[in-house]
């Protein structure tokens, strides 16, 4: 466990998930412990793998994400895994358009870095002690008289544990979130499938340089179509390339999932079907990845509230989004800084735990669903299904070069003094 003070009866905080964002809080906690001010508290992970993992290849992070690294003390070691780059050059994918879209350089005060999920799971992972981790623990409900009583935990493996916070960080597929809105009649909080499927594979970044050229190799690229876009970008050193063909099914306003598996392999034959018609080198990219993996990409509807009673959501159990900002480890990360900050309050007690909830839901509902949502609505400007950009090249140059700002602009520091200031306003109104 990790205690944050000494002295009787801590407060027993539950994790349920050590992906990003939960990793994240306990980093966040291990840093903020010190402070003698803080209520005592005691962390315990409860993971349902055998080690800590994760899924996928590479992602984005902007300067945001790369704050909460600094934050915590992890710059150096996060340097160490990622690949520092300009933003992105968007070009035409499609055979029969120019080439060229727009080039966004990134600011010389903002980091944009692209890493293997992996790599940055296993830096956040060194700094968790393992004497404060369960693993093979499923949990399968949870349950609890009423807001002052302890929270029982029940695991598939028949066990149960008692909490005074939960914390789901237990991705989209949340259990934690399915009992935390079992009550709320005519809501449905359920991922919904959002008609986007995403090809994924890795290539050596010699092979892409072949097919590409140097330039488009070394630095990110999005080729731009019609209902479809291709992006690659450098990982781990920028030996591998990072390949991701998106394809979306807008025939129909509410698509639903074919009910297989969310993540299967995929015929290189029948994934080259849907790009015959964009660039030679394009395919090339395509035909080059031995073994592509099909994902079927969800999102959350916009929760009422990621926060109830002694019970929250964080990460993609609360705003599980498309990709297309690069956004959303980020804000996983920023889950986790921000209610750590909360918890530590020296305003923090077991009696107010509600109010210390209320206050992350505030400060951190509003931002996540915007990010969801803004990533969501640039998938359809990408791919010239936006009724107000359509393929109208100058109006999506103007957008891709701003609306990344507000996303990056945000920093732990002072995220953590304002968190603790709007918990102070919710105690004094109390």
């Amino acid at each position: 466990m990790i205690t944050t003070a000494q002295g009787p009866s801590p407060i027993r905080v539950a994790l349920i998930g050590g992906g990003l964002g939960g990793l994240t809080f306990a980093n966040a906690l291990l840093k903020l412990r010190e402070e003698d001010s803080s209520p005592p508290l005691e962390l315990t992970v409860y993971e349902g793998a055998r080690v800590f993992s994760e899924i996928g290849a590479g992602i984005g992070m902007g300067q945001n994400a790369f704050d909460v690294m600094c934050y915590l003390g992890l710059e150096k070691e996060y340097m160490a895994i990622a690949d520092p780059c300009e933003l992105c050059q968007w070009r035409y994918g499609e055979a029969d358009r120019p080439q060229g879209v727009a080039n966004k350089l990134s600011d010389e005060k903002l980091l944009h870095s692209t890493v293997h999920r992996a790599d940055l799971l296993d830096v956040l992972a060194k700094n968790v002690p393992k004497e404060i981790t369960e693993f093979g623990k499923r949990l399968v409900s949870y349950s609890q008289a009423d807001e002052k009583s302890a929270i029982t935990l029940h695991f598939s493996d028949g066990t149960t544990r008692d909490c005074d916070v939960l914390v789901g960080g237990d991705g989209v597929k949340s259990v934690v979130r399915e009992q935390l809105y079992a009550s709320e009649k005519g809501f449905d909080a359920s991922p919904v499938y959002t008609g986007t499927t995403a090809a994924r594979g890795l290539l050596p970044a010699s092979t892409v340089a072949e097919i590409v050229g140097t330039e488009e190799a070394t630095r990110p690229q999005m080729y731009l179509g019609l209902d479809q876009h291709l992006l690659i970008f450098p990982i781990q050193g920028g030996k591998v390339t990072n390949v991701v063909a998106f394809k979306t099914d807008r025939s129909v306003p509410n698509p639903v999932w074919n009910g297989g598996p969310g993540v299967a392999p995929i015929a290189s034959e029948d994934l080259l079907k849907d790009w015959s018609h964009w660039s030679e080198k394009t395919q090339s990219v395509l035909k080059a990845i031995k073994a592509p993996s099909q994902w079927a990409l969800m999102e959350l509807p916009d929760l009422p509230y990621h926060a109830k009673g002694s019970v929250c959501l964080m990460g993609d159990a609360s705003h599980a989004s498309l990709p297309h900002q690069g956004a959303g480890a980020g804000q996983a990360l920023e889950d986790g800084v921000v209610l750590a900050a909360l918890l530590t309050s020296p305003l923090t007690t077991a009696s107010n735990i509600p109010t210390t909830l209320s206050a992350y839901n505030t400060l951190r509902r509003e931002r996540s669903t915007g990010v969801k949502n803004t990533s969501h609505e640039l998938g359809d400007i990408i791919e010239f299904a936006h009724p107000s950009y359509k393929d109208d090249k100058e109006k999506i140059v103007g957008t891709l070069k701003v609306r990344y700002d507000w996303i990056w602009e945000w920093e732990a520091e002072k995220e953590v003094v304002k968190a603790r200031e709007v918990l102070e306003d919710l105690v004094n109104k109390a």
